[in-house]
């Protein structure tokens, strides 16, 4: 069983995956030659195992699903004929299918093309590919249960968003902070978040949310992509920071390939800005967008407290107006993309 993935989370043990990759999968691995009894002996032992991945020379040879081989040893002669030979030939005689998809596959768009395949076929684990070209099982019955969970969250999202009103209004900023986290998690999947602060930093933090705030300083006012977000007061999301050369030396993360900026800021102005980022090229939904812009309206009214009697006057965006029209709207356009997705 291999539970490498990418998801590390800062605020809670449960997350919701960015992609097929974060999925627990197994890498049950055999060469051509292995007897047939090894391998149904081991899948007799681990019956989570969704089936042998083959190998010729290191290389992927094909996949056999568990179904597929139980069945195929309890019909006539089907242990005289391969229980003692090499796997290579019950292979042969199942020709079984492979069905490949890249690690960094969304789930939903996973479930829609899993379900695609020859009815037959449906419930056959899917080969997941990493970048490094190595392969693993994902059982598709785990795919399905991480979607029906995903539309869950986005189900309570509505409960979660009313619920982070009265967070900001009657817990302490630190655990309002911690909170906001871990419900946006559950409705916009991201392998790190940080909130990226104007000013310098002034001891206020402390705690859990201590490790997710950061204190950029001049950075945030100078970078392109940062004054950008400043400037148009809207989000920002990159495909893939890679191939934008004004992002090298940003967020301080090599492993970063998706992106998500947006505003945090209070009446008085800016503070800074919520850093989402994915360790996978995959692009921050308009959706995705809308809640996180939600979601960062309460991180700013928890943190209007904590910074803004520490306002710099070196940093004069913290004292920018901010359109008016920026407060409310973001949880009501985040609130109309559930109903539509919910619908």
């Amino acid at each position: 069983m291999s539970n490498d993935n990418f998801s590390r989370s800062h605020t809670a043990e449960v997350h919701t995956p960015v992609c097929i990759g974060d999925l627990e999968m197994y890498d049950y691995k055999v060469p051509l030659s292995c007897l047939t009894e090894n391998v149904a002996r081991h899948l007799q032992d681990h019956p989570e195992v969704p089936g042998v991945l083959l190998t010729k020379n290191g290389e992927l040879a094909g996949v056999i699903p568990r179904k597929q081989i139980f069945e195929r040893l309890g019909r006539s002669f089907g242990v005289e004929l391969f229980l003692r030979k090499p796997i290579i030939r019950l292979k042969e005689d199942l020709r079984p299918e492979m069905f490949i998809l890249p690690h960094h596959l969304r789930v939903d768009t996973a479930v829609h093309q899993a379900l695609k395949r020859n009815p037959e076929r449906i419930y056959d684990p899917i080969v997941v590919m990493a970048d490094n070209r190595d392969f693993k099982l994902l059982d598709v019955y785990a795919l399905l249960l991480v979607q029906s969970q995903i539309l869950e969250n986005l189900n309570a999202a509505m409960n979660n968003l009313s619920r982070m009103e009265r967070v900001v209004k009657h817990e302490s900023p630190e655990v309002a902070l911690v909170t906001i986290f871990d419900a946006l998690r559950e409705v916009v999947p991201f392998h790190h978040a940080s909130l990226l602060m104007l000013g310098q930093e002034s001891g206020a933090f402390t705690g859990a949310i201590q490790r997710l705030v950061k204190f950029p300083g001049k950075l945030l006012e100078t970078n392109p992509v940062y004054k950008a977000i400043f400037e148009r007061q809207q989000p920002i999301s990159l495909e893939d920071v890679r191939i934008l050369s004004t992002w090298q030396g940003v967020n301080g993360s090599e492993q970063v390939r998706s992106w998500l900026g947006v505003p945090l800021a209070d009446r008085h102005g800016f503070l800074g800005i919520l850093s989402l980022s994915r360790y996978v090229v995959s692009e921050f939904s308009v959706n995705e967008k809308d809640m996180a812009t939600a979601f960062a309206w309460y991180f700013s009214q928890a943190l209007s407290d904590m910074v803004r009697p520490h306002a710099d006057k070196d940093f004069p965006l913290q004292h920018i107006k901010i359109k008016k029209e920026r407060h409310k709207q973001p949880v009501l356009q985040a609130l109309k993309g559930i109903a539509d997705l919910t619908l």
